[in-house]
């Protein structure tokens, strides 16, 4: 999936008036997983996805980043999650970061694929 189709696939989802974890999760993982927008350790949302900073400043400082450096992905995934609570936000940054060991070898894989490194 490229930033285009994450964006329109976003745009085409339908949200609550206050975003659940449940119905952001799936494109908080898509948005990592972006090949083209450089997102494994969160990239412009990197502040609330990976660190503890849940507050409405925080999560407008990074879609501010993100338009700043042309990366509408996470401009409008950022938007979504001012919808959300800070709890909410907590939970997804909890989601997120709660597994080390997959995210420690996703990276690896993105590595080894940025290098051409091919697994025998």
């Amino acid at each position: 999936m490229n930033s285009v189709e994450f964006v329109d696939r976003l745009a085409a989802a339908t949200f609550s008036e206050k975003p659940t974890v449940p119905e952001v999760m799936p494109f908080v993982w898509l948005f990592r997983d972006l090949s083209d927008a450089r997102n494994g350790a969160g990239g412009s949302l990197h502040i609330v996805l990976q660190d503890p900073n849940y507050k409405d400043y925080h999560v407008q400082s990074c879609v501010d980043f993100a338009a700043k450096r042309g990366d509408r992905p996470g401009e409008e995934l950022g938007k979504i999650l001012l919808r959300m609570s800070q709890t909410q936000r907590r939970k997804l940054g909890d989601r997120f970061n709660d597994n080390p060991r997959q995210a420690e070898e996703w990276m690896s894989r993105r590595i080894e694929q940025k290098l051409g490194i091919q697994e025998p």
